[in-house]
């Protein structure tokens, strides 16, 4: 992507629509323009930095008139709804994602990750095993660090693993990808997609952008899906999965290739420090990644053993008076609150051990899928926030809900209501934005309160 003497304007100036200011600016765009409908004192300070660089910002932007520019950059957060784009862009004016125009400027191999869960963990495994392995990697994307800013400062490293979100694909044309795999498919962000199809569409679009040189990477339960023959019916694939048969499967408790229809074990789960067939999934999607990369399978399977979860993904808070605590805060949709139940439930002689907390922002998602693992493993659910009138009604005709009005209150409510072997679990289904700040903020309160309320 050739910018120099351009005029380029960015909407967002989150962390990524400042990175691809700033990497705008370095790459000889004739003018940088940043705008931002909040106005806040820390926008204000990153504006007057921004300003002394070179780069004009706007910030409480309420769009009047439409912008001209020979580009528009736009941020994730910025739905193709906003009245930013909406009303703040000239119809004429071409508009790219942060993601395809950071991606358009990194010259390091790329390896794209999508799917409705795994994704993070995925992407931080598959760069954990590739460090391992003696390559110097990185992730970056919706992971965190924006590839703009990557694409700024690149010398250190080898090879980028970039987590790509929805909401950054409905933006992009052309990607500059070498790789890329669809972990799965279930409903969320209905309520800005508006419909399971068209979230659908955007998740087999990054296999489709991606170069074509090379196979994608699919979970095998997608094999029959009718995207997969409409969008890539030609696309060399490698399948992995850990219920179904697949190039890369699960068997006798081992991560394995099948070759000829023999497996060939890679890894004894027992050696992992991950655990649940959702993460043996994840596992088993890096080495297919692997393969697809022409990375010999057992160079990636040492970091397969040392790799711990993040924070905020079924992490153990403790056990205090004999009562779990599980940080799941970045499970934000049903999907993840199911798999949250499996793996809680996995550690219980009996089932319905498990007092599950739940709240947020609605996606717009059905609920209803939840309710088998709810009446197999749960005691009680325990809602909160915007949603929590919703869940009441769906998830109250099958589990006894009680109706908290803060985060707080229902850690409290979760105690009153837990006996010694259960397990309360912090798995919100939701947004995080109601209250929080983000995922993580959200979970470092979930965990203060338990530590509040046992007096650490």
């Amino acid at each position: 992507m050739n910018i120099t003497g351009k005029n380029i304007v960015v909407l967002g100036a989150g962390v990524s629509g400042v990175a691809a200011a700033r990497l705008a600016k370095a790459k000889g765009a004739a003018s940088v323009r940043l705008f931002d409908k909040a106005d806040n004192d820390m926008l204000r300070a990153l504006s007057a930095d921004l300003q002394r660089n070179g780069i004009e910002t706007c910030l409480g932007w309420q769009p009047v008139q439409a912008l001209e520019a020979d580009l528009a950059i736009v941020s994730p957060g910025i739905a193709l709804t906003s009245p930013m784009l909406t009303k703040g862009l000239a119809p004429s004016c071409p508009r790219c994602s942060e993601l395809e125009f950071g991606s358009s400027f990194c010259t390091l191999p790329q390896i794209a990750i999508t799917g409705t869960n795994g994704k993070t963990t995925t992407v931080e495994l598959l760069t954990h095993c590739l460090c391992q392995a003696g390559h110097k990697a990185v992730a970056v994307g919706n992971v965190g660090l924006p590839i703009s800013a990557l694409a700024l400062d690149q010398q250190d490293y080898e090879i980028a693993v970039v987590e790509v979100s929805t909401f950054q694909l409905e933006t992009t044309s052309h990607l500059s990808v070498d790789c890329a795999a669809l972990l799965n498919i279930t409903p969320d962000h209905l309520d800005r997609h508006g419909s399971m199809e068209e979230y659908t569409r955007l998740k087999f679009k990054l296999l489709q952008l991606a170069k074509e040189d090379r196979p994608v990477v699919l979970n095998a339960n997608l094999k029959h899906h009718p995207a997969l023959e409409q969008m890539l019916p030609e696309r060399p694939k490698i399948y992995f999965s850990a219920h179904e048969q697949a190039d890369f499967g699960y068997e006798d408790d081992a991560l394995c290739r099948m070759v000829n229809g023999k497996a060939i074990k890679l890894l004894s789960v027992d050696k992992m420090q991950l655990k649940g067939g959702h993460n043996y999934e994840n596992a088993l999607a890096v080495l297919a990644l692997g393969e697809a990369m022409d990375f010999k399978p057992e160079t990636l399977v040492p970091g397969l053993c040392t790799f711990t979860a993040g924070d905020h993904r079924l992490a153990e808070v403790g056990v205090f008076e004999g009562v779990r605590y599980i940080n799941d805060s970045k499970g934000t949709n049903v999907d993840a609150v199911i798999k949250a139940l499996e793996y809680c439930a996995e550690d219980n002689d009996s089932e319905q051990k498990i007092i599950l907390i739940a709240g947020g922002i609605d996606k717009g998602c059905s609920l209803e899928e939840a309710k088998s693992a709810l009446t197999m493993y749960v005691k009680e659910v325990c809602v909160f926030g915007a949603c929590r009138d919703r869940l009441a009604a769906s998830w109250g005709q099958v589990v006894p809900v009680t109706i908290c009005d803060t985060l707080a209150q229902a850690v409290q409510a979760a105690k009153a209501l837990a006996s010694p072997g259960d397990t309360v679990l912090f798995s919100p289904g939701c947004s995080s934005f109601d209250m929080f700040q983000s995922y993580a903020d959200r979970g470092r309160q979930f965990v203060a309160c338990v530590k509040k309320l046992y007096g650490g």
